[in-house]
C-alpha cells in the first residue's frame, strides 16, 4: 500500500498544463497544492482503482472558505451529471427484475404526465433512448434552486410551469436517429420509475443501488439532510466565491441530484469492474445485463468510438475500452473513468466551477504514472505541433474575427472586442479555455502551413478562416 501512495503522490506532483508536446509550448509541471491555490480551489476528494479494487483514498483542501473542515475522501460533494450513470443502473435492475421494458414506449409507464405530442404527431420514445440520449428530447441541464426557494415539484419540471427556471421537456426531434445530450430525457425517466413503483425517488435509489453497493452515506435526498450538510462541502464560483445561500437544490434528482464522496463513488467504480471480470455482484444485475449497458445505442455506432451507452459515456476498444461520467452543479464539478479490462480508474470530486482543467490534469497524471491505456493515439508525441503557423487573425463571411497570439510560451485568443484568453492545449491541434465553455481547434488548409481556426461552443462549430 506505501507503494501505491508514493505513486499517487507523485503523480499528484507532477500535474501538467499541457497534455502533449510542442515545439515551443514547454509543458508546465506543478503539484496539486500550487495548482489548488493558483486556480482558486478550495477542496479536492480523490480515490484510485487499481486491479479492481479502491486502493488509495485521499482528500485536499477545505470544505468551503467559510467552512474550514478539512476535505477527506469521505466528504459528501454533488456529484452532477454522474447521478445519471448511477441512475441508470437502477433502472437496469429494475429490467432485470421485469418491472420495465427498455424498448416499451413510455407513456404506457406514465400515469401522472405524459408526453407531450407535437400537434397531431405523438413521439413514441423508450427508455433506451432517454438513459442513451437518442430520444431527442429538450433540456440539456438545469441550473438548480437556492435552497431559500422557491423551487418546483418534478411536474412542474417536465412541464415548465413556474417556478421552475427551465423550459418544458419535450421531443424536438425524431427519436432513436442521433445522440443530443438531455438532462430533460433523464427527468422523464425518473418520472417512469416513480410512477411505476409508488415510492420516493431517493428511497428508490437507496434500495435499488446505495444501500447494496454499500454507499451508505451517498444520497439523492434533495435537500441534504441537516446532519450531513454539516460536514459536505460547499460550492463555489468563480474565485473561490461561495454559492449564495448554500448549495442549490435540484428536483432533477436522477439528472442531478446526487450527493457521493470520492471513496464511495470510487467502489462503484471498483464493484462494476469486477462485475465486468466474472465475480459477483451486490446489484440486482447479471453481468451481461452491465455490459449491455456499455454497449452502442444507435445503428452505426461501434466499439471503438466514443458514443453513449446506457447512462455511460464510452470510447475506446479492447484494453483501452473505458467507460465513465463527468458532472457539474452550481459550484461543484466531478469525474470518473474506468477501464475494466485493466481493472483501473478514478473519481475526483472540486468544490469550484473552475476546477475543469484541473481534474483532467489529475486523470492525465494517473495514466502516466498508472500506465493507463489511451483511446487515442497521442500524435504530437510523433508530431511536434508549429505553433507559429497558428498565430495570427481569423475572420468570417459573417464578420466575426479573432486573433491567435504567442506569448511567454502560451497561445491567447481575442474575439472581436473581448479581452484575450489563455488557452490549454488538451489535444492535437484542439486546446480549451479555463475561463469560457469553449474549445478551439485548428483544421489543416494545405500543405503549406496554413491553419482555419474552429471555434466550439455549446456544441455549435464556427469556423474562421485565416484573414489576407
Amino acid at each position: 500500500m506505501a507503494n501505491l501512495a508514493e505513486r499517487v503522490t507523485r503523480a499528484l506532483c507532477d500535474l501538467r498544463r499541457e497534455a502533449v508536446n510542442s515545439s515551443w509550448l514547454p509543458q508546465e509541471r506543478d503539484d496539486l497544492a500550487n495548482r489548488m491555490r493558483r486556480d482558486s480551489i478550495p477542496g479536492v476528494a480523490l480515490a484510485v482503482v487499481n486491479d479492481a479494487e479502491v486502493v488509495w483514498k485521499g482528500g485536499f483542501g477545505v470544505s468551503g472558505i467559510d467552512c474550514p473542515l478539512p476535505v477527506t475522501s469521505s466528504t459528501l460533494f454533488q456529484a452532477g451529471s454522474i447521478s445519471k450513470p448511477v441512475f441508470a443502473i437502477a433502472v437496469m435492475c429494475l429490467v432485470e427484475a421485469g418491472l420495465l421494458d427498455l424498448d416499451e414506449d413510455v407513456n404506457s409507464y406514465l400515469t401522472s404526465w405524459k408526453v407531450p405530442a407535437n400537434g397531431a404527431w405523438q413521439p413514441r420514445i423508450t427508455l433506451r433512448q432517454l438513459l442513451s440520449h437518442s430520444a431527442a428530447t429538450s433540456v440539456k441541464g438545469f441550473p438548480g434552486y437556492p435552497s431559500a426557494g422557491p423551487r418546483p415539484t418534478l411536474l412542474e419540471v417536465l412541464n415548465g410551469r413556474w417556478p421552475a427556471n427551465s423550459l418544458p421537456i419535450a421531443v424536438e426531434g425524431i427519436p432513436g436517429l442521433t445522440c443530443r445530450y438531455s438532462g430533460g430525457g433523464t427527468t422523464i425517466a425518473q418520472q417512469v420509475i416513480m410512477d411505476v413503483l409508488g415510492r420516493p425517488f431517493p428511497e428508490l435509489m437507496k434500495e435499488l443501488v446505495l444501500d447494496p453497493l454499500g454507499m451508505v452515506t451517498s444520497t439523492y435526498d434533495q435537500p441534504l439532510s441537516a446532519d450531513k450538510a454539516a460536514s459536505a462541502a460547499r460550492g463555489h464560483r468563480w474565485n473561490a466565491d461561495p454559492v449564495s445561500g448554500g448549495a442549490y437544490i435540484y428536483p432533477e434528482m436522477a439528472a442531478a441530484g446526487l450527493w457521493t464522496s470520492a471513496e464511495e463513488l470510487a467502489e462503484l467504480g471498483a464493484r462494476l469492474i469486477r462485475l465486468l471480470q466474472g465475480g459477483p455482484s451486490r446489484l440486482s444485475l447479471k453481468k451481461q445485463n452491465l455490459e449491455a449497458m456499455l454497449r452502442p445505442q444507435l445503428t452505426g455506432e461501434e466499439i471503438g468510438q466514443s458514443f453513449a451507452g446506457i447512462g455511460w459515456f464510452c470510447e475506446g476498444k479492447g484494453d483501452a475500452f473505458s467507460f465513465g461520467h463527468n458532472g457539474e452543479d452550481n459550484g461543484f464539478l466531478s469525474r470518473i473513468r474506468l477501464f475494466p479490462e485493466v481493472g483501473a480508474g478514478a473519481a475526483v470530486l472540486v468544490n469550484s466551477i473552475q476546477g475543469g482543467p484541473l481534474i483532467s490534469h489529475i486523470f492525465s497524471a494517473l495514466a502516466r504514472e498508472f500506465d493507463w491505456p489511451s483511446a487515442h493515439e497521442n500524435l504530437s508525441a510523433v508530431v511536434p505541433l508549429d505553433y507559429d503557423n497558428f498565430v495570427g487573425n481569423y475572420t468570417d463571411r459573417n464578420g466575426i474575427s479573432a486573433q491567435i497570439t504567442g506569448e511567454d510560451g502560451t497561445l491567447n485568443l481575442e474575439i472581436g472586442s473581448q479581452p484575450p484568453m489563455s488557452l490549454t492545449l488538451v489535444g492535437y491541434r484542439l486546446f480549451s479555455s479555463r475561463v469560457a465553455d469553449m474549445q478551439v481547434a485548428f483544421e489543416e488548409l494545405d500543405k503549406s502551413g496554413r491553419f482555419s481556426l474552429v471555434l466550439i461552443q455549446f456544441g455549435v462549430r464556427v469556423v474562421l478562416q485565416p484573414a489576407l
